[in-house]
């Protein structure tokens, strides 16, 4: 009577080999396709031309917001932030290969957000977007966390404030942003104030 059972743990036991293969082959899938972030404050820099390709795609293409109001003319302390998908890092370096940039987003420091006014100076994020075949495998979270990281060591800044559109605010609630406002319009679509702190 013993050999049923030892069979069946066998068999639970090849099954468990075979789920936990699986999620390291997804856990490795996910290290090979690497992922970078770089900024710029450089207007005339292929990151910035970067930048504003993806806005264009995904806000003006995509969402229907004019022209005029997506490209503005901040002042030139903006910086702005590439998430970049990388092959193969070393082959790129040796080859000189260019990275596809897949999200982007732009930050400033200032004392009122347009909603509130704030007694110490804080950064806001603006124009963060993905690209629709990257929504929803971490590139936001990996752009939004190197930005408050850049606001905190480069910045000397941690609190940030951002205007959401409202149809992804669950998106900055779950890194960690609450809402500080009602909704209101904002390029023909609602949005609302959220903060980080």
């Amino acid at each position: 009577m013993a050999a049923p059972c030892n069979a069946n743990l066998c068999h639970f036991a090849l099954l468990c080999i075979f789920f936990f293969s699986l999620l390291r082959a997804q856990w490795l899938k996910l290290e090979t396709m690497p992922f970078v972030v770089r900024s710029s404050q450089d207007k005339g820099s292929e990151l910035f031309r970067d930048a504003l390709s993806i806005r264009m795609r995904v806000f003006v293409q995509e969402q229907g917001v004019p022209v005029s109001i997506e490209q503005d003319d901040h002042n030139p302390s903006d910086v702005h932030f590439v998430l970049y998908e990388e092959d193969n890092p070393q082959q790129q370096q040796q080859q000189q290969q260019k990275s596809c940039p897949v999200a982007a987003a732009r930050l400033r420091v200032v004392t009122h957000c347009g909603i509130h006014a704030y007694d110490a100076p804080v950064a806001k994020v603006e124009r963060v977007c993905v690209l629709k075949p990257y929504r929803g495998k971490q590139c936001g979270v990996l752009l939004m966390r190197a930005v408050e990281k850049y606001a905190r060591e480069k910045m000397g800044i941690s609190k940030l404030v951002l205007h959401s559109q409202t149809s992804v605010k669950n998106f900055y609630k779950n890194i960690g942003y609450y809402e500080t406002s009602g909704e209101f319009i904002k390029a023909n679509m609602l949005h609302l104030a959220m903060s980080n702190m």
